[in-house]
């Protein structure tokens, strides 16, 4: 394949990977521009000798060589690629580094578990109560207690529920110090009731929580099967979680007997979510009954995380005991070097 040429004037792209899939870099001068400027990098930019650039991905918004770095980091990685549009386009992740992955737990054991399992994030919810259930908040200090004992590094997460759960006003708990990132739902709610009651609980988490050394970011947990959760429709909602400065947004399934999220949204679905993502730079994240053979598809998506219960669960059942086992082993597949056959043809 023909290496996509340019036709900025002034640019000289440098090649990073020209097999089947090309990546180029296109030198900027100072900060790199904000992804709102993505389409004005782009006009006139994509044209081939003989037709359209396909199987392409162009990388773009390169500051200074010194910041490069940087941009292996996965928390920093979503707003530096566009994909050329073409229906043939093949989606292979955009930098090595693959997505870290977080695992829900319920207890201490679980927590155990997960931990010895190599989890990146612990998160902390009761399943029996939902698809993000709010744990008692006993059991979230008993798990910030393991997670500093055993992995002070991990990064520790709190499912709060649903924000219609939260009525206007109410006290906010005080979080055990490992906490710095908590998860809200949109279910059963208006989006702009959903507006007021999310702003209203950041507000008392910042009086209940005054002390974190780590900011606590906020995480929007979205549903695939909007309808049937009675919530906004997902495109809706990374404006709104920009606008309150949320750090990332989380696609799961509200149904947890209902098809899986890879039977609920495509991968051209799911692609156009991650760069919807990306251009609000907001941390992407996939969950919703995810198994062993959605790493293929999760890895070509490329989020910043991945999210499972059930797949760490023994029998894959979510109401049961999560295994280090399973855990280690779904997340050595998704950690796996480089792609295979399959995930790039």
């Amino acid at each position: 394949m023909s290496i996509p040429e340019l036709s900025q004037a002034g640019t000289a792209p440098k090649t990073l990977v020209s097999e089947k899939v090309v990546s180029q870099v296109v030198p900027q001068q100072g900060k790199p521009s904000l992804p709102n400027d993505l389409p004005r990098s782009l006009s006139g930019a994509h044209t081939l000798a003989g037709g359209r650039a396909s199987n392409a991905l162009v990388l773009l918004q390169i500051p200074a060589p010194s910041a490069i770095p940087d941009l292996l980091n996965p928390q920093s990685r979503r707003d530096v690629l566009l994909p050329l549009a073409s229906p043939a386009v093949t989606f292979i992740p955009r930098f090595n580094a693959p997505p870290r992955l977080l695992v829900s737990v319920r207890s201490a054991t679980e927590a155990r578990a997960a931990l010895e399992g190599g989890c990146d994030i612990l998160d902390v919810k009761e399943p029996s109560r939902g698809p993000l259930g709010m744990a008692d908040l006993k059991v979230i200090h008993e798990i910030g207690h393991v997670a500093r004992s055993m992995a002070p590094t991990v990064s520790l997460s709190v499912a709060l529920g649903e924000a219609r759960d939260w009525p206007e006003g109410c006290d906010f708990p005080e979080l055990p110090e490992p906490v710095h990132i908590v998860k809200a739902g949109v279910a059963g709610i208006s989006r702009n009731l959903l507006n007021r009651r999310l702003a209203g609980l950041q507000d008392a988490c910042r009086v209940a929580n005054p002390s974190h050394a780590r900011p606590i970011q906020w995480v929007l947990a979205t549903y695939a099967d909007a309808t049937e959760a009675g919530s906004p429709t997902l495109a809706t909602l990374f404006d709104l979680a920009s606008k309150l400065g949320f750090w990332g947004v989380l696609i799961d399934t509200w149904n947890k007997s209902g098809p899986a999220l890879p039977n609920q949204l495509d991968e051209c679905e799911l692609r156009t979510l991650a760069d919807l993502a990306g251009h609000h730079q907001l941390q992407f994240a996939l969950a919703g009954r995810l198994r062993l053979d959605d790493i293929a598809l999760l890895r070509r998506i490329a989020p910043e995380i991945v999210g499972i219960r059930s797949a760490g669960c023994m029998a894959g059942d979510r109401t049961g005991e999560i295994v280090s086992s399973r855990v280690r082993e779904f997340g050595d597949t998704l950690r796996a070097p480089k792609p295979t056959a399959t995930e790039t043809t």
